[in-house]
């Protein structure tokens, strides 16, 4: 079963996200909602009565950023890939984590003679999250 596949950009990434109730599939009736939690953050909710196929669900991304990182019910997955992830668990919280995380590079923080402006280098890592001083 694929969930979200088709969802276009801009319903994900709405303030309200989007959800469907009592959708009737082969696997038994699906709940979910989908919203946009943050920079680089989609969540998925995923309820209902379903058997899980025998393929699991795929939660695609509907965005263009590639797939970085996928929590299933607050733990860490590696069974993604760009576009998609592979989640065995039903009931579901779903958080994809795509696109960037910024961290900057100490090298080029402060402007100078060598540096003439600040640069920021953006990258993610799996499973870690973003964490500010203030």
């Amino acid at each position: 079963m694929v969930i979200a596949a088709g969802v276009p950009r801009a319903w994900a990434e709405s303030e309200t996200g989007i959800s469907l109730k009592r959708l009737s599939t082969h696997y038994g009736t699906l709940n979910y909602s989908l919203r946009k939690t943050g920079p680089g953050e989609l969540r998925f909710k995923l309820s209902g009565d379903i058997a899980l196929a025998p393929g699991k669900m795929i939660v695609t991304l509907p965005l263009d950023e590639p797939l970085q990182g996928v929590i299933v019910n607050g733990k860490a997955i590696d069974s993604f890939d760009a576009r998609k992830a592979i989640v065995s668990e039903f009931p579901a919280e779903v958080v994809l984590q795509y696109g960037v995380i910024a961290e900057t590079d100490p090298a080029l923080e402060k402007p100078g003679p060598t540096s003439p402006k600040s640069k920021t280098v953006l990258t993610r890592i799996p499973g870690a999250s973003l964490k500010t001083d203030g």
